[in-house]
């Protein structure tokens, strides 16, 4: 009987060392699988997540799409809603920022932790941000020309927090602004999401619709590549924000 006992308590004297190991790798696995949490900048709203969901899901006040609750109860009401004009237009390029903020994830590397829009970006911005003339897409995309290699004469004409505007021989300037850092596609590396706007440089102001932009580097050192965001990943965003049905518009 005394064997017996003195085993179970041996037993019992392990169990009571592993449980807090066991604990303990979770807990590092855990930080491992989430080092890096979703951040953004004052441009895209309130630094709470809830005040920032409230901004976007608050009740809709009027009939057309001047507030992001207007443009979610649109997006909500019809999955093929389309905007009717520039200021709808600016709004839901504005409101799309919002949801795609907040259906990111925290990330688990990050190879984009210190990267600012600056002079020296234009040697790491792929040139596909720039202006290319149709006949240079595919060469861009072939060698991952960057904006320097591609335009070389490409110079800052404008620097604010965040935010840089880029002219050179082009008729049109670009102004890209830093909206957040996270992980926006699901692989677990972190990404920069920029808001991209052309401009005539001749001073009759915006020329194209504003688009949110995916940064992302796969590797320290390595190169960056720049994603669009396209209409299904703004309804996989809605649906997973709003609970809608996922799924790419008719």
């Amino acid at each position: 009987m005394r064997i017996e006992m003195n085993f179970n308590s041996r037993n019992l004297s392990r169990g009571a060392m592993i449980l807090p190991l066991l604990l303990l790798m979770a807990s590092t696995r855990q930080i491992a699988q989430a080092q890096y949490p979703v951040r953004w900048t004052r441009a895209v709203g309130p630094h709470s997540r809830q005040a920032l969901r409230a901004e976007l899901l608050g009740p809709p006040a009027r009939n057309e799409i001047q507030t992001c609750p207007d443009y979610a109860r649109a997006l909500k009401d019809d999955k093929d809603y389309v905007p009717d004009g520039a200021d709808e237009s600016r709004e839901k390029a504005d409101c799309d920022v919002i949801l795609l903020v907040l259906a990111a994830k925290p990330s688990r590397v990050s190879y984009v932790r210190g990267f600012k829009l600056d002079e020296s970006a234009l040697d790491l911005l792929p040139a596909s941000l720039s202006e290319i003339a149709d006949e240079d897409q595919a060469k861009v995309k072939h060698k991952g020309l960057s904006w320097k290699k591609y335009h070389p004469e490409a110079k800052l004409v404008r620097k604010a927090f965040n935010e840089i505007n880029v002219e050179g021989d082009d008729e049109f300037g670009v102004n890209l602004q830093i909206m957040a850092f996270g992980d926006f596609n699901g692989d677990g590396v972190e990404d920069v999401l920029l808001f991209r706007e052309s401009y005539d440089i001749g001073g009759h102001g915006r020329c194209c619709t504003p688009e949110p932009v995916i940064l992302t580097r796969l590797a320290p050192g390595g190169r960056f590549k720049a994603f669009e965001v396209d209409d299904k990943a703004i309804h996989n965003a809605a649906a997973k924000v709003m609970g809608r049905r996922a799924g790419k518009p008719n």
